[in-house]
């Protein structure tokens, strides 16, 4: 398929209380393929599921970190077959895109692993046959196809990795702010500002509070542009290489 035709939407569990907040984000889909362009979705858990389930392992030993990381995947494959599910009967052809089939790999500790490995024909394969694909987010496998996490915030990092391999039109991580700010605005700063952009290594200074450092670091390896946005919203800050400075609405 043309990749100037997809978009890439992040939906993150602060956005996500449970399953009736899934009509937004069907709207959101059907938003994007009206203009003729094609949906990657990657979902978070539902809000606060995978901290109680980590609450649940807190204790265990850390030999089971394999089976932990099974455990905890649990809410994103759950996120992502519920909006299959509403897609479908809104009649979206959408289908949750399995893991293996699409080489989505990556190595290291399996809590906080690196993705590493994506294969573009098998993602660009079910785009021709569907205008929504859904990818759990936070998730891989390793060499030996188990499941493995990619840290707190992960889907974040989901989202940059298949955007850096697939080199959509738009990627967008859509959260419960509608940008990065100049300071913490819940702090209570009257100073906070939003910025409509900002460069890579500024947002590493003060965008970690929203965005995964793992995900802006490899963005900015990639030169990859992306948007932080609330849902339903056209307002947020584009991320981007440079070189311009930072302009404050």
């Amino acid at each position: 398929m043309d990749d100037r035709r997809l978009v890439i939407l992040k939906f993150g569990g602060s956005i996500l209380p449970d399953r009736s907040s899934l009509a937004a984000v069907v709207d959101e889909c059907h938003g994007i393929l009206e203009t003729g362009r094609r949906v990657i979705g990657v979902v978070s858990a539902y809000q606060g599921l995978t901290d109680r389930l980590a609450t649940q392992w807190g204790l265990a030993d850390p030999a089971t970190r394999p089976d932990q990381a099974t455990a905890l995947a649990a809410g994103e494959f759950q996120t992502a077959d519920d909006l299959r599910q509403a897609l479908l009967d809104d009649g979206v052809a959408a289908t949750v895109a399995d893991l293996a089939a699409i080489g989505l790999r990556a190595d290291g500790d399996p809590l906080d692993a690196t993705p590493v490995g994506l294969d573009e024909t098998a993602v660009d394969a079910l785009l021709d046959d569907h205008p929504v694909v859904v990818v759990p987010g936070f998730v891989a496998l390793d060499t030996d196809d188990r499941l493995v996490l990619l840290g707190r915030g992960g889907s974040d990092l989901t989202a940059i990795h298949l955007a850096a391999h697939l080199r959509p039109e738009r990627c967008e991580l859509i959260k419960n702010v509608d940008g990065i700010y100049s300071q913490d605005p819940v702090d209570g700063d009257h100073d906070a500002r939003p910025f409509s952009r900002i460069q890579h290594e500024d947002a590493t200074a003060v965008g970690d509070r929203v965005i995964q450092p793992k995900a802006l670091e490899l963005a900015r390896l990639r030169r990859l542009e992306f948007r932080v946005r609330a849902l339903q919203s056209d307002d947020g800050t584009t991320v981007h290489p440079g070189p311009d400075e930072l302009e404050n609405h």
